[in-house]
């Protein structure tokens, strides 16, 4: 399809239209978002609010990707929201669990792998603070 543009389906739903139409067909059930996406859509209209929260993610991506090449572990060269690391012993996801830190599912074939959202700056302290343990 050459339209690019995003259309809606009723007021719950907004894609491109390719996406929209595979949905039609019933091959993929769409979820109701409209609350989600009110907020969404009001939080990118304010546009400072966009820029504070980019430079929060990019600052503190950095922190913990420095940590990360201090302790000389694998990651990915993210430029999104996320690191993305590797912590071969499995045991050390304890770690994380003991600091109420919840660690998501494996990403087959990189079972390996542990990826974490970039939050707020206290958040990542304490991912940060587990992280230093693991040096030891």
């Amino acid at each position: 399809m050459t339209d690019k543009s995003v259309r809606l389906l009723d007021s719950s739903f907004m894609s491109h239209p390719d996406t929209l139409h595979f949905g039609a067909l019933g091959r993929r059930e769409l979820f109701r978002l409209a609350a989600a996406t009110a907020a969404a859509s009001a939080a990118l209209a304010d546009q400072d609010h966009v820029r504070r929260m980019r430079d929060i993610v990019v600052s503190e991506r950095r922190r913990v990707t420095a940590l990360l090449d201090r302790l000389g572990l694998e990651r990915s060269d993210s430029r999104a929201n996320f690191a993305f690391f590797r912590l071969k012993q499995a045991g050390n996801c304890v770690r994380f669990a003991a600091a109420g830190i919840a660690i998501g599912r494996a990403f087959a074939p990189l079972n390996d792998w542990i990826r974490f959202t970039i939050g707020t700056p206290a958040e990542n302290a304490a991912v940060i603070r587990v992280l230093e343990t693991l040096k030891a």
